[in-house]
């Protein structure tokens, strides 16, 4: 098998069931509705910012399974390219980002090696794009 850094993606498809996904969107609503979360703006033409996150620290203090499935995904990391480490930076290192209808997350660079993306929902429009190597 070729290594990440060869292929520059790994694409997972169903990597949670629906009922583990189900799990974890109902322990992120619960601390949605009793937490106050940052709201993200940055308005530019094209390339705006506008969703709500939960950063790191908060997640390592208030959200077990979405620390847990962290690890998973680290191991499963590691064993692709064992000399990756995470962030030291931890409130940037595990981020939930919640973007409400007509939010927006800019298409951008990530500043770390390794970018896993989990989504817990489906929607009409948007897309995810990646284009490996290309820095």
């Amino acid at each position: 098998m070729l290594s990440l850094l060869q292929n520059g993606a790994e694409i997972r498809e169903n990597y949670l069931s629906p009922s583990q996904c189900e799990v974890l969107l109902e322990d992120l609503e619960a601390y949605k509705a009793s937490h106050e979360l940052p709201l993200i703006e940055r308005f530019d033409a094209g390339r705006s910012l506008r969703y709500r996150v939960i950063d790191g620290d908060r997640i390592f203090h208030s959200l077990p399974r979405v620390v847990s499935l962290y690890r998973d995904v680290l191991a499963m990391v590691r064993e692709l390219e064992p000399q990756f480490e995470p962030l030291s930076n931890q409130t940037a290192g595990l981020n939930v980002n919640f973007t409400s209808p007509g939010g927006e997350y800019r298409w951008h660079y990530d500043r770390n090696s390794v970018t896993a993306i989990l989504f817990l929902n489906s929607v009409k429009g948007g897309a995810t794009e990646m284009y490996p190597h290309y820095r």
